[in-house]
């Protein structure tokens, strides 16, 4: 093919890749609601999520009915007022303001029928994505297991919840596809312990999903292989049954996979209809610099603070701060914008001006300590000479003196 035409058809795909995603039209960013099993300290997925600049995050608490639900709100009036605070009025403003919709794990008739309603037509009509993760026990557990098959919501999932049916699973791999024998992008990632993703889950407790003819199983469990993560195209949008929930991958499963942070991200690429590249170790550097950027950036934050408290001047490192936040921004645009030697860069620069911010912040800290150390050596010096001076002026001097004596008078 000669050049100028593979340039063309190159641009040609760009573009109707581009205007096949649901994405915020203005910045490119996938905008998340996430409702049920949500936020910290229930699940890490907030934390996850926000590892990859182009996503925007926003939790929904809902599980008023688990002891995590403490950390956010007091019980189900609670989960109501979250539920009207970020679902939009109309449906215009819902399609207008979210790009995928993930459920997780919550009593559904919290949410009314209309709002199901609008979910169901998003993705079929508006493109938007929707993800389910476990859902399949607490409909069963709440009694609103046939409510929750009768929902116009339900048809759009790639799986039908099967009753009664108990399994046992100690982690999911992922499956090969029929077309390429590799796994699908959402989960052809490297490096899993013993070609799994270990799971913390008992039995029975995850429900069983049986995929819908025309769905793609891309992982199942071991060590039985029933379905774990199914996907499919719904009407303009795409849709995915995880078993397996929010929580219920095990939380310390990154301190030795360090891909579970895109384990994550890709299910929300996927989701909005983004491509997922064949780059994949780029991508996750990328990532993991943002993850350590915020983790640094909040550390350095507290010395800050800590410093300010005591009468310390922060003047300087607020701005230093938001150079470095520019310089951020800019690693971030480059990301968007698929320049990924770019953001690497970027984040690179980024990274050193928050240690430099850090080590002043530091140095502000130890300044300010030491004036205080100063002061208090001061007065401690003061008060141990003063009282010192009481005490030799009480019992060293009074031994200089006699006591006047009496004498008796001679008669």
């Amino acid at each position: 093919m000669e050049p100028a035409r593979f340039m063309l058809l190159s641009a040609i795909i760009l573009l109707v890749a581009v205007s096949e995603s649901k994405v915020d039209p203005d910045s490119g960013h996938i905008r998340i609601i996430s409702i049920g099993e949500s936020f910290y300290p229930e699940t890490r997925l907030p934390f996850m999520l926000g590892a990859d600049p182009r996503i925007r995050y926003q939790p929904v608490p809902t599980n008023w009915y688990e002891g995590t639900f403490q950390a956010v709100g007091s019980g189900r009036e609670d989960a109501e007022k979250f539920l009207r605070l970020y679902i939009p009025r109309t449906y215009d403003r819902f399609i207008g303001g979210y790009d995928v919709i993930l459920l997780s794990d919550f009593e559904v008739d919290i949410i009314d029928g209309r709002q199901w309603s609008w979910m169901e037509t998003s993705v079929r009509v508006d493109g938007m994505g929707i993800g389910k993760y476990e859902m399949n026990y607490d409909p069963a557990h709440w009694t609103t297991f046939d409510l929750f098959r009768n929902l116009p919501v339900y048809q759009a999932f790639p799986a039908s919840l099967a009753w009664g049916r108990e399994f046992t699973g100690i982690g999911i791999y992922a499956a090969p596809l029929p077309q390429t024998g590799r796994p699908h992008p959402v989960i052809d990632l490297p490096n899993m312990k013993n070609g799994r993703i270990p799971i913390d889950i008992g039995s029975g407790k995850a429900g069983y999903e049986d995929p819908r003819p025309g769905s793609t199983v891309i992982a199942r469990y071991i060590p039985n292989d029933e379905p774990a993560v199914v996907i499919w195209e719904y009407g303009e949008g795409r849709a995915m049954t995880s078993v397996p929930g929010h929580d219920t991958i095990v939380w310390h499963l990154s301190d030795y996979w360090p891909y579970t942070v895109d384990y994550w991200i890709n299910q929300a690429w996927y989701l909005a209809g983004i491509e997922i590249p064949p780059v994949i170790e780029i991508l996750h550097q990328i990532r993991e610099s943002s993850v350590l950027y915020s983790t640094q950036r909040t550390m350095a934050l507290s010395v800050i603070d800590f410093a300010e408290k005591f009468g310390a001047s922060t003047g300087d490192l607020y701005r230093m701060l938001e150079d470095v936040d520019e310089a951020k921004s800019d690693a971030d645009r480059l990301y968007m914008e698929d320049d990924y030697a770019g953001s690497i860069s970027g984040m690179e620069l980024a990274l050193l001006g928050l240690a430099r911010v850090a080590e002043s912040a530091v140095e502000a800290k130890d300044a300010v300590l030491n004036w205080i150390y100063t002061i208090e050596w001061a007065i401690v010096s003061a008060t141990s000479a003063i009282v010192g001076t009481l005490v030799w002026s009480l019992m060293v001097r009074r031994s200089l003196y006699r006591d006047v004596s009496l004498t008796r008078k001679s008669s």
